[in-house]
């Protein structure tokens, strides 16, 4: 499974200004979207109201909700839809604090609306993530135990 496509690998042609936001996003999230590095590009207006829309979303100064949760209903509905960058929000959950048992019941609880095919596409996308970052699922499910 692949964490989607990557169309823009550079920042030719994409605006100073949005390119600095991006480099910003993907340290301070851990993850960013080429995707939109070309639409940056191509519609630079838009780009910057959609990176506004992002950071209030995911990083408001002044947010209320921790960021694992927010991580975790972004999950639900990326598994609901089979996206792939589920594996990027599902990391940053468990990074920002998550504990395995809240992402599973985060996914088993997206799978009562969504169908077990959500649950499935999650499951898969944990054991991606098990295999290639062994000690992030293990740091989680040991948070499970000290909660």
């Amino acid at each position: 499974m692949k964490d989607g496509p990557t169309p823009v690998s550079s920042t030719d042609g994409v605006p100073d200004d949005i390119a600095e936001r991006h480099r910003a996003m993907a340290q301070e999230r851990g993850y960013a979207f080429p995707t939109f590095l070309w639409l940056g590009r191509e519609d630079p207006e838009f780009e910057r109201t959609r990176l506004e829309y992002v950071r209030m979303s995911y990083t408001r100064p002044d947010a209320k909700l921790p960021v694992r949760y927010k991580e975790l209903v972004a999950s639900a509905v990326l598994a609901f839809k089979s996206y792939p960058s589920l594996k990027k929000h599902l990391r940053r959950a468990m990074l920002e604090g998550a504990t395995l048992r809240e992402v599973l019941e985060a996914m088993e609880a997206a799978s009562d609306p969504g169908g077990m095919a959500s649950l499935h596409f999650a499951v898969d996308t944990l054991i991606e993530l098990e295999k290639e970052e062994p000690e992030l699922l293990a740091r989680a499910r040991a948070a499970d135990h000290e909660a």
